[in-house]
């Protein structure tokens, strides 16, 4: 991804801050068909906004696929969508605490596993953090810098 982006990222969160997804658009969001059913099945009702702190809908076809989003009539408002955010690293954070015995078939430990998990220092905005967690959960096939594992292990709790 180039450090100009031309369209908003999208943020996919649950409505109770316990999942979140950052996709570099709508296109790539439309073209992961399992990770919103994943979401769904494990944490319930979604919700989407883009990098610039708009509120977006979901179209739907008759099975209930996501179609395409579109911006809501709701003002912009970043700074709530990002404090939502920091919860959801707080709560994946618990879970890994919570959890230890999903790391012991992998030889790592909770210290280890947690300091896999996205710092999103001070960001100024938004639209910073998401690029930090597209980087860190991304889609684009690339090798993340946290290695594979953090990104299967997030996947198969159904948390990112």
């Amino acid at each position: 991804m180039s450090t100009e982006q031309s369209e908003p990222m999208i943020l996919t969160i649950g409505v109770g801050d316990d999942f979140l997804h950052v996709y570099h658009n709508e296109r790539d969001l439309l073209a992961d068909d399992k990770i919103c059913a994943n979401a769904v099945k494990n944490f319930g009702a979604l919700e989407f906004f883009d990098s610039e702190g708009f509120r977006l809908a979901g179209e739907y076809d008759e099975q209930w696929r996501l179609l395409r989003l579109t911006r809501t009539a709701d003002s912009p408002n970043p700074n709530p969508i990002q404090q939502r955010v920091l919860k959801s690293l707080d709560q994946l954070r618990w879970y890994v605490k919570s959890h230890p015995e999903e790391f012991e078939s992998d030889q790592m430990t909770v210290d280890q596993a947690l300091a896999l998990c996205p710092d999103l220092g001070r960001p100024t905005d938004l639209a910073a953090s998401m690029r930090t967690l597209a980087d860190h959960f991304g889609q684009d096939g690339k090798v993340r810098t946290n290695g594979d594992y953090w990104n299967s292990f997030c996947r198969n709790t159904g948390w990112c």
